[in-house]
């Protein structure tokens, strides 16, 4: 028997309202580090299945937006390409009539770029 939980409602006025493990410490304590870096930044959420990462990403996405901030959710297992080449073309700067080609080449170069640092600096990716 496979058994999936009920997906934790998060109330746009107060995404933490039905939140019982308490993360918006988490939440708070990251978001000026993202919000303040100055170079690109590549961030993983690392646990095992079933441990909350969709969840917690959601609260964040949610706390963000309650603040006025921009966010772009992806989930690569619910997502195929072209959603993603909608996503961005949506996503405030995309420059109308710019090559969507030219931006995913942008955005894997800076990708690519991320990972080799992480490799220099011996963190598994």
């Amino acid at each position: 028997m496979k058994l999936k939980l009920k997906e934790l409602e998060i109330p746009d006025d107060n995404p933490f309202a039905n939140d019982k493990l308490d993360r918006h410490s988490e939440i708070e304590n990251l978001t000026p580090i993202v919000l303040n870096v100055d170079a690109p930044l590549v961030m993983t959420i690392n646990a095992a299945w079933g441990t909350g990462k969709t969840t917690f990403v959601r609260l964040w996405r949610a706390y963000l937006e309650q603040n006025n901030y921009q966010s772009l959710y992806f989930n690569a297992w619910e997502t195929d390409y072209t959603d993603l080449v909608d996503r961005i073309k949506d996503f405030p700067g995309f420059e109308e009539g710019e090559e969507i080609m030219d931006v995913m080449d942008f955005l894997q170069s800076q990708l690519f770029q991320q990972i080799e640092l992480l490799h220099r600096i011996n963190i598994e990716v």
